[in-house]
């Protein structure tokens, strides 16, 4: 997912690109519990049969799950912030705040986008700039990374023709 804000007083583009999640943590929470209760009167049944051993069992299943959608839902909330200013291209990683920060000199910076032939691959996006290699977009998609690499270079553009 890629969202674009215009700064006309700071004559600044920003991107901020970020995984697309199909469900929030509560909707995952609500899940996972359904399922979970599903779990476990299915375990007090057998329970009743004198399976007693898989209850406990049916709970552990609950917690796994719940700790799985934890670690995807806290991965994919990681965004990336890049900011296009006539002088600089900062990159800013995060996810409730900036966690690593990579600024650049714009006029010197180059976007490198490799797209292999293969439909597997979403390809290889990158900000180059003094032997230094920033990777761009790497929770995108094949069709999201070439509209990141689209707009990027069109905003470096603009940013650059507005200058002179």
């Amino acid at each position: 997912m890629i969202k674009i804000h215009n700064h006309a007083e700071q004559q600044a583009q920003v991107l901020v690109v970020q995984a697309n999640q199909s469900l929030s943590w509560r909707g995952n929470v609500i899940f996972a519990c359904t399922l979970g209760s599903v779990s476990v009167i299915l375990g007090l049944f057998l329970a009743l049969q004198g399976f007693w051993l898989v209850l406990p069992f049916a709970g552990v299943e609950t917690l796994c799950l719940l700790f799985a959608f934890y670690l995807v839902t806290r991965r994919l909330s990681r965004r990336e912030v890049i900011t296009v200013r006539q002088d600089a291209i900062k990159v800013e990683w995060g996810r409730l705040q900036p966690e690593q920060c990579v600024e650049m000199n714009r006029y010197w910076s180059r976007l490198h986008y490799n797209l292999p032939d293969s439909p597997f691959e979403t390809g290889d996006l990158s900000l180059r700039c003094h032997g230094r290699k920033v990777p761009l977009g790497l929770a995108l998609g094949r069709d999201e990374k070439k509209k990141l690499h689209k707009l990027l270079s069109s905003a470096m553009r603009q940013v650059s023709l507005s200058n002179t």
